[in-house]
């Protein structure tokens, strides 16, 4: 076998692989004499617009919890109230019906309805009738 086919197919020094000629203990030839230098990466601006990022996803994620959490409690508001009117309302039909007793609906709804609004009172038509039923059985 000659020379040139032995560096190529296994010969000492080698990784014996054909067609591959690795060699050891070889140190890889600087360019011209520069140094091989590590490429060091300023990643100051990068994190700066991921800061930007998620500081701009957390505002959002923010001002949606908080349209949230405003149209929860004015639920809760509104359910309140609603249930503070009826129970008024129900006092104020409760103390007609004993005032007036039974079979004068129109003295005791005018009655309740000046009680009402001498109080300050909003009138609701509606949920006043449904709790005259309601009262009234």
């Amino acid at each position: 076998m000659s020379a040139a086919v032995r560096g190529w197919a296994g010969a000492a020094g080698t990784s014996g692989c054909i067609g591959a000629r690795v060699t050891t203990g070889r140190r890889l030839p600087r360019l011209r004499g520069e140094r091989i230098q590590e490429a060091n990466m300023d990643w100051t601006p990068i994190v700066a617009e991921l800061q930007k990022v998620l500081a701009t996803v957390v505002l959002a994620i923010a001002v949606y919890a908080g349209k949230l959490l405003i149209a929860y409690l004015g639920r809760k508001v509104q359910e309140q109230n609603n249930a503070a009117l009826s129970a008024v309302y129900a006092k104020a039909i409760a103390a007609a019906e004993q005032q007036f007793g039974s079979g004068t609906g129109p003295q005791k709804l005018d009655w309740v309805t000046r009680y009402l609004q001498g109080n300050g009172v909003p009138i609701d038509s509606a949920l006043l009738e449904a709790l005259v039923y309601e009262v009234t059985g």
